[in-house]
């Protein structure tokens, strides 16, 4: 999962994640121009931050996240959440 893909440093990551490695992309947007910017990049899927994030990965059929880079501050307990699976 990448947080704060749409940042310049996030959008080099993402180009290059998807180049280099067979993975599944999740990026996180607010608005509608960043989510489809972010799978014109190469993002599988892009969810809504503003938004509750276990629902929006429930909804994809995603249970468990191996690796989270943030480019954003985050605080312990989304982190945990997140990566508990």
């Amino acid at each position: 999962m990448l947080i704060d893909a749409f940042a310049s440093a996030g959008a080099e990551l993402l180009t290059r994640t998807k180049k280099l490695a067979n993975v599944t992309v999740i990026a996180t947007a607010a608005t509608p121009q960043l989510k489809h910017w972010l799978l014109d990049q190469g993002a599988n899927h892009v969810i809504d931050y503003h938004k509750p994030w276990d629902t929006q990965l429930q909804t994809l059929g995603i249970s468990h996240i191996s690796d989270l880079i943030c480019l954003r501050k985050l605080d312990t307990a989304t982190i945990t959440a997140l990566l508990s699976g």
